[in-house]
């Protein structure tokens, strides 16, 4: 019997029945990352995804009732990742606003599967998914406001217009860039996407 297949209830190297299914649970995401950054979610199966991790495919079901399920964590993962780099970034510059852009860009020049799944593979798969990107987009909306020390008297629904419209300019400012072959400089398109962010931020931080 292999380590991944031990009975449930009995210990493995000090992990008890919940941190083990935690742990393939991580490593499952870990793999949808690696398996959707490269060859996208619509050519993944469970299959290669249970390959990839290490696992059977009835650890699959453990933790994601589906595929979707798992895109859906995996993409969340990689949101943690973007959002956790872009406000390390707005924290270490003079410049909140391009500081937070410009690791952004820097994050997905140095790893390109994080923009293939949060820009491409998560849109357009189901009602769902969308749900889920619609979530992240608001959280990552808010983040961009604290970041740039936003005050606003705008009713709450037009300031969610605006600052997910501008996620969504940031969005395309990085899809183009991947589509381009990241030919640009990470300091050149940190630096356009800034001057449409800062602009609006500036006409409703007034």
């Amino acid at each position: 019997m292999s380590t991944t297949e031990l009975p449930i209830g009995r210990s493995y190297r000090g992990e008890d029945p919940l941190q083990r299914k935690g742990s393939r649970r991580a490593r499952l995401v870990e793999a949808a990352i690696e398996v959707y950054g490269t060859i996208g979610y619509r050519n993944a199966t469970v299959d290669r995804i249970c390959a990839a991790a290490g696992l059977t495919k009835r650890y699959f079901y453990e933790s994601f009732t589906d595929r979707e399920a798992l895109l859906v964590a995996a993409y969340e993962r990689v949101a943690d990742i973007l959002r956790a780099r872009i406000e390390a970034g707005a924290g270490t510059s003079s410049d909140p606003t391009r500081g937070a852009l410009t690791a952004l860009f820097r994050a997905i020049d140095d790893d390109p599967r994080l923009a293939k799944i949060a820009f491409f593979e998560i849109l357009g798969v189901s009602p769902a998914v969308d749900d889920a990107y619609r979530a992240q987009t608001g959280r990552m909306a808010g983040a961009l406001l604290d970041i740039a020390h936003v005050r606003t008297s705008l009713p709450a629904a037009e300031r969610t217009m605006i600052t997910t419209g501008l996620i969504g300019a940031v969005v395309f400012i990085a899809q183009h860039w991947m589509l381009t072959g990241r030919t640009e400089s990470v300091a050149r398109v940190a630096r356009s996407a800034r001057t449409i962010v800062a602009s609006v931020l500036d006409s409703i931080g007034r």
